[in-house]
């Protein structure tokens, strides 16, 4: 069994594979390991340019539907920012943590 594996490895084209094999995963800047690590990346970025582009969208058409009636921008500004009038107080009612 042992002779068996030294000749295996006493091969030329064996010795070549594995350090071809040495050489990609470790020792390469542009290697195997660095290719797998940029290719999670790129899926992240991927997903989060999908995220991104559906934001556009969306905030188009709040733009489109804000240029078209002004009361609904006053509206989405009071609903989310908390904006109001000069004769006006705002009071946050919130519920407590039980």
């Amino acid at each position: 069994m042992v002779k068996k594996l030294y000749n295996i490895f006493k091969n030329k084209y064996v010795i070549f594979i594995l350090i071809v094999l040495v050489w990609g995963f470790f020792i390469d800047d542009n290697g195997i390991k660095t290719s797998l690590v940029l290719n999670g990346k790129k899926k992240e970025l991927q997903e989060e340019k999908l995220f991104l582009q559906e934001k556009i969208t969306q905030d188009s058409a709040n733009i489109e539907m804000f240029k078209n009636n002004l009361s609904e921008y006053e509206k989405y500004g009071r609903e989310n920012y908390y904006m109001k009038r000069q004769d006006e107080d705002i009071f946050i009612v919130t519920k407590e943590a039980e």
